[in-house]
């Protein structure tokens, strides 16, 4: 009983969101990394037994615990169990080799893109790979991270609640984190273009890479979605890029061009011997050993040719959906428009991509209104 039943729960509440929710992998995941340290911290730091002691105190506690940093501490402990774990599975010869390599990369002599290609060598899987690069940094969380807890812990309550499996629900009357909302980051025109310019077709990988960085910014994808993109053979005809988005839902978002061509190049000088070397199950982007993209993958090769363009400004690949929705709106599209082409369930989302506008409203009036 109590905890114990508490997790048995957390199973079945999972089941519901993949079955009834039909959410992403990610998704679940997300949740999955929110309530366990949850239902830890209730048995190990609370001493709770059973699902009728939880009160509130408690999940303001747990929320005081997260804004403390002190999950943070916990999160590099599992980390380093999983990266042990990682080279426990390698034989004597290899874990020498690996550790190697890792040594060069902490040294600061690799790159990520490089210290990651040489692993992928060694036959190891993406999760190994993380784990294995994971550096061991202390940092505390993000407050949207906490917001996000509390939403996943709510939402649990409300599933236990409305399931009678307990007579009370702690989380209905507590009011979330506060999160200030703040406006996306975003690249100018100019800055995109010269990292996609920056990119290097004499090496066949600037091939991918280029078709990688034309679609980020001109179909507005989470690298989630970019990663399981899969080939489609009438994208030339139809100009539609048909995208796995959320929930399991697909969205059509049309493209032009220079994205085309840039796919067409890239299928042509390079994917053929890729998929050679690995089973791929149609993915479109491919690594250098022929297996489906990883998110580690696209953060590296942004990272590569933003240097490579002499941008000093943090790039990631969400900063090119931010300014593929602002660039939009900006130009003048409707804001329902952006909405489906981002795939935002709710418009409230999209509505944040109007602020810029805004902002460049204000700052005219204070410049030329006499009585600002």
């Amino acid at each position: 009983r109590g905890i114990n039943r508490l997790k048995t729960y957390l199973k079945d509440y999972i089941t519901m969101l993949r079955v009834e929710k039909n959410l992403s992998p990610n998704s679940i995941s997300a949740y999955k990394s929110d309530l366990e340290p949850y239902l830890d911290f209730l048995s190990n730091k609370q001493s709770l037994t059973d699902l009728e002691e939880i009160r509130q105190i408690h999940i303001r506690e747990y929320i005081r615990y997260l804004y403390d940093g002190k999950i943070s501490d916990e999160s590099r402990k599992k980390k380093k169990k999983e990266k042990k774990a990682a080279l426990a599975k390698l034989s004597k010869a290899q874990k020498e080799k690996v550790e190697k390599i890792l040594s060069t990369f902490d040294s600061g002599t690799l790159t990520e893109i490089e210290c990651e290609a040489k692993l992928e060598k060694e036959q190891l899987n993406a999760n190994d790979i993380a784990s294995l690069m994971e550096k061991d940094k202390k940092k505390k969380l993000k407050t949207t991270t906490i917001v996000r807890s509390f939403s996943s812990i709510r939402n649990y309550h409300n599933f236990l609640s409305r399931e009678d499996l307990v007579k009370n629900n702690p989380s209905q009357l507590l009011d979330p984190p506060k999160l200030q909302k703040k406006i996306p980051q975003i690249l100018s025109v100019i800055e995109i273009e010269a990292i996609i310019n920056a990119v290097d077709t004499k090496g066949l990988m600037g091939y991918r890479d280029k078709a990688i960085l034309e679609i980020l910014y001109s179909a507005g994808l989470r690298v989630s979605e970019l990663c399981d993109l899969l080939v489609q053979k009438d994208l030339r005809d139809k100009k539609m890029l048909l995208v796995d988005s959320k929930g399991k839902k697909q969205r059509l978002v049309p493209v032009g061009k220079k994205v085309i061509k840039a796919i067409d190049n890239y299928r042509k000088k390079i994917r053929a011997k890729l998929e050679e070397k690995n089973v791929h199950e149609g993915y479109l982007f491919l690594s250098n050993n022929g297996k489906q993209l990883t998110r580690m993958t696209v953060n590296n090769i942004l990272k590569k040719w933003t240097q490579a363009a002499g941008i000093t400004k943090k790039v990631y690949p969400h900063i090119f959906r931010h300014s593929f929705a602002t660039h939009l709106l900006d130009g003048g599209a409707g804001l329902r428009s952006v909405q489906e082409m981002l795939g935002h369930a709710d418009i409230s989302t999209t509505q944040i991509y109007t602020h810029h506008d805004k902002l460049f409203l204000t700052s005219e009036v204070q410049k030329f209104h006499p009585r600002w």
